[in-house]
Protein backbone atom coordinates (compact mmCIF):
# COMPACT_ATOMS: atom_id res chain seq x y z
CA UNK A 1 0.00 0.00 0.00
CA UNK A 2 1.46 3.52 -1.14
CA UNK A 3 0.33 6.47 0.02
CA UNK A 4 -0.47 7.62 -3.06
CA UNK A 5 -3.34 4.60 -3.51
CA UNK A 6 -4.38 5.05 0.00
CA UNK A 7 -4.90 9.06 -0.69
CA UNK A 8 -6.93 7.84 -3.74
CA UNK A 9 -8.73 5.37 -2.41
CA UNK A 10 -10.17 7.50 0.89
CA UNK A 11 -10.95 10.67 -1.60
CA UNK A 12 -11.91 8.15 -3.99
CA UNK A 13 -14.54 6.86 -1.13
CA UNK A 14 -15.79 10.38 -0.48
CA UNK A 15 -15.94 11.21 -4.19
CA UNK A 16 -18.64 8.52 -4.88
CA UNK A 17 -20.76 8.69 -1.94
CA UNK A 18 -21.13 12.71 -2.31
CA UNK A 19 -22.01 12.16 -5.86
CA UNK A 20 -24.44 9.20 -4.80
CA UNK A 21 -25.88 12.71 -2.52
CA UNK A 22 -25.47 15.00 -5.16
CA UNK A 23 -23.51 16.42 -2.64
CA UNK A 24 -21.28 19.92 -4.46
CA UNK A 25 -18.19 18.57 -2.44
CA UNK A 26 -18.08 14.99 -4.55
CA UNK A 27 -15.91 17.60 -7.28
CA UNK A 28 -13.02 18.74 -5.08
CA UNK A 29 -12.61 15.60 -3.14
CA UNK A 30 -12.83 13.68 -6.57
CA UNK A 31 -10.22 16.45 -7.81
CA UNK A 32 -7.61 15.11 -4.70
CA UNK A 33 -8.42 11.64 -5.70
CA UNK A 34 -7.63 11.46 -9.16
CA UNK A 35 -4.44 13.57 -8.81
CA UNK A 36 -2.93 10.53 -6.61
CA UNK A 37 -4.52 7.67 -8.84
CA UNK A 38 -2.59 9.49 -11.57
CA UNK A 39 1.03 9.20 -10.11
CA UNK A 40 -0.02 5.93 -9.16
CA UNK A 41 -1.27 4.92 -13.02
CA UNK A 42 2.02 6.04 -14.11
CA UNK A 43 4.17 3.87 -11.61
CA UNK A 44 2.56 0.72 -12.66
CA UNK A 45 1.99 1.25 -16.59
CA UNK A 46 -1.57 1.59 -17.03
CA UNK A 47 -1.09 4.42 -18.90
CA UNK A 48 -4.68 5.02 -20.40
CA UNK A 49 -5.73 4.90 -16.96
CA UNK A 50 -2.99 7.79 -15.88
CA UNK A 51 -4.46 9.83 -18.94
CA UNK A 52 -7.76 9.32 -18.12
CA UNK A 53 -7.28 10.88 -14.67
CA UNK A 54 -6.18 14.10 -16.20
CA UNK A 55 -8.62 14.15 -18.14
CA UNK A 56 -11.15 13.65 -14.73
CA UNK A 57 -9.09 16.61 -13.40
CA UNK A 58 -10.50 18.96 -16.05
CA UNK A 59 -13.68 17.60 -15.62
CA UNK A 60 -14.51 17.42 -11.90
CA UNK A 61 -13.63 21.40 -12.19
CA UNK A 62 -16.20 21.70 -15.22
CA UNK A 63 -18.53 19.63 -12.86
CA UNK A 64 -18.41 21.51 -10.06
CA UNK A 65 -19.61 24.56 -12.40
CA UNK A 66 -22.53 22.39 -14.08
CA UNK A 67 -23.70 21.30 -10.92
CA UNK A 68 -23.86 24.92 -9.79
CA UNK A 69 -25.30 26.90 -12.43
CA UNK A 70 -26.13 24.35 -15.18
CA UNK A 71 -29.84 24.82 -14.79
CA UNK A 72 -32.27 27.07 -16.34
CA UNK A 73 -31.07 30.27 -15.84
CA UNK A 74 -27.99 29.38 -14.24
CA UNK A 75 -29.56 27.31 -11.38
CA UNK A 76 -28.68 24.15 -9.82
CA UNK A 77 -28.40 21.49 -12.09
CA UNK A 78 -31.01 18.98 -11.86
CA UNK A 79 -31.17 15.54 -12.73
CA UNK A 80 -32.46 14.07 -16.76
CA UNK A 81 -32.36 11.67 -18.79
CA UNK A 82 -31.00 10.70 -22.81
CA UNK A 83 -33.48 10.52 -25.41
CA UNK A 84 -32.74 7.48 -27.52
CA UNK A 85 -30.60 8.70 -30.12
CA UNK A 86 -28.11 10.22 -27.37
CA UNK A 87 -27.84 6.62 -26.35
CA UNK A 88 -26.73 5.52 -29.71
CA UNK A 89 -24.67 7.88 -30.56
CA UNK A 90 -23.01 7.52 -27.02
CA UNK A 91 -22.84 3.44 -27.68
CA UNK A 92 -20.96 4.28 -31.28
CA UNK A 93 -18.85 7.17 -29.51
CA UNK A 94 -17.87 4.18 -26.55
CA UNK A 95 -16.95 1.72 -29.37
CA UNK A 96 -14.16 4.19 -31.80
CA UNK A 97 -12.84 5.60 -28.43
CA UNK A 98 -12.38 1.95 -26.75
CA UNK A 99 -10.64 0.75 -30.55
CA UNK A 100 -8.59 3.68 -31.12
CA UNK A 101 -6.73 3.88 -27.41
CA UNK A 102 -6.59 -0.07 -26.93
CA UNK A 103 -4.51 0.24 -30.53
CA UNK A 104 -2.82 3.29 -29.51
CA UNK A 105 -1.43 1.36 -25.97
CA UNK A 106 -0.90 -1.43 -27.56
CA UNK A 107 1.23 -0.54 -30.45
CA UNK A 108 2.90 2.79 -28.91
CA UNK A 109 3.68 1.52 -25.27
CA UNK A 110 4.54 -1.62 -23.44
CA UNK A 111 1.14 -1.08 -21.35
CA UNK A 112 -0.50 -3.94 -19.59
CA UNK A 113 -4.08 -5.18 -20.59
CA UNK A 114 -3.85 -2.07 -23.63
CA UNK A 115 -7.50 -3.22 -24.49
CA UNK A 116 -9.58 -4.37 -21.40
CA UNK A 117 -7.81 -1.15 -19.68
CA UNK A 118 -8.95 0.56 -22.24
CA UNK A 119 -12.46 -0.59 -22.16
CA UNK A 120 -12.56 0.92 -18.76
CA UNK A 121 -11.11 4.14 -19.93
CA UNK A 122 -13.24 4.81 -22.76
CA UNK A 123 -16.66 4.06 -20.71
CA UNK A 124 -15.10 6.28 -18.26
CA UNK A 125 -14.39 8.82 -19.76
CA UNK A 126 -18.36 9.12 -21.08
CA UNK A 127 -19.58 8.33 -17.53
CA UNK A 128 -18.14 11.57 -16.06
CA UNK A 129 -19.38 13.51 -18.90
CA UNK A 130 -22.61 12.41 -17.91
CA UNK A 131 -22.59 12.55 -14.36
CA UNK A 132 -21.17 16.56 -15.27
CA UNK A 133 -24.69 17.13 -16.60
CA UNK A 134 -26.66 14.98 -14.06
CA UNK A 135 -27.60 12.52 -16.44
CA UNK A 136 -29.28 8.67 -15.15
CA UNK A 137 -27.13 6.99 -16.85
CA UNK A 138 -23.42 7.66 -16.39
CA UNK A 139 -24.61 4.76 -13.40
CA UNK A 140 -25.16 1.87 -15.69
CA UNK A 141 -22.01 3.08 -17.34
CA UNK A 142 -19.76 3.39 -13.79
CA UNK A 143 -21.33 0.07 -12.66
CA UNK A 144 -20.02 -1.64 -15.47
CA UNK A 145 -16.32 0.48 -15.37
CA UNK A 146 -15.95 -0.36 -11.80
CA UNK A 147 -16.98 -4.91 -12.30
CA UNK A 148 -13.84 -4.55 -15.16
CA UNK A 149 -11.51 -2.73 -13.00
CA UNK A 150 -12.16 -5.17 -9.72
CA UNK A 151 -10.44 -7.36 -12.09
CA UNK A 152 -7.83 -5.45 -14.00
CA UNK A 153 -6.53 -4.46 -10.71
CA UNK A 154 -6.20 -7.80 -8.87
CA UNK A 155 -4.37 -9.20 -11.90
CA UNK A 156 -2.15 -6.04 -11.17
CA UNK A 157 -1.55 -6.86 -7.82
CA UNK A 158 -3.09 -3.50 -6.82
CA UNK A 159 -5.41 -4.90 -3.80
CA UNK A 160 -6.65 -1.84 -2.23
CA UNK A 161 -8.10 -0.17 -5.51
CA UNK A 162 -9.02 -3.47 -6.67
CA UNK A 163 -11.38 -3.08 -3.60
CA UNK A 164 -12.36 0.42 -3.59
CA UNK A 165 -13.61 -0.09 -6.97
CA UNK A 166 -15.67 -3.24 -5.50
CA UNK A 167 -16.88 -0.65 -2.74
CA UNK A 168 -17.60 1.74 -5.78
CA UNK A 169 -19.91 -1.04 -7.55
CA UNK A 170 -22.07 -1.18 -4.65
CA UNK A 171 -21.94 2.55 -4.35
CA UNK A 172 -22.91 2.86 -7.81
CA UNK A 173 -26.16 0.28 -7.06
CA UNK A 174 -26.96 2.64 -4.57
CA UNK A 175 -26.65 5.74 -6.38
CA UNK A 176 -28.64 4.23 -9.24
CA UNK A 177 -30.98 3.61 -7.29
CA UNK A 178 -31.32 7.20 -5.02
CA UNK A 179 -31.58 8.94 -8.25
CA UNK A 180 -34.24 7.17 -10.25
CA UNK A 181 -36.37 7.64 -7.30
CA UNK A 182 -35.17 11.53 -7.45
CA UNK A 183 -36.59 11.41 -11.09
CA UNK A 184 -39.55 9.81 -10.35
CA UNK A 185 -40.42 12.26 -7.93
CA UNK A 186 -40.31 15.18 -10.75
CA UNK A 187 -42.56 12.89 -12.78
CA UNK A 188 -45.24 11.32 -10.25
CA UNK A 189 -47.87 10.01 -12.53
CA UNK A 190 -44.87 8.91 -15.28
CA UNK A 191 -42.89 5.72 -15.11
CA UNK A 192 -38.99 6.16 -15.34
CA UNK A 193 -37.56 4.56 -18.45
CA UNK A 194 -34.76 5.71 -20.78
CA UNK A 195 -37.56 7.59 -22.62
CA UNK A 196 -39.31 9.06 -20.43
CA UNK A 197 -37.95 12.13 -21.09
CA UNK A 198 -37.15 14.19 -24.24
CA UNK A 199 -33.98 15.56 -23.59
CA UNK A 200 -32.73 17.74 -26.66
CA UNK A 201 -29.56 19.17 -25.68
CA UNK A 202 -26.42 17.61 -24.29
Amino acid sequence: MSPLELTGVLFGLLTVYFSVKQNIWTWPTGIVSVTAFAFLFFEVKLYADMCLQLFFLWSCVQGWYFWLHGGANRTELKITQLTTRQRIVILLGVVACVLLIGFLFSTFTDAALPYLDSTASGMSVVAQLLMMRKKLEHWYLWITVDILSVGIYIYKDIPLTAGLYFIFLVLCIKGLIEWRKELASFLPSTAVTFDSLDIKSF
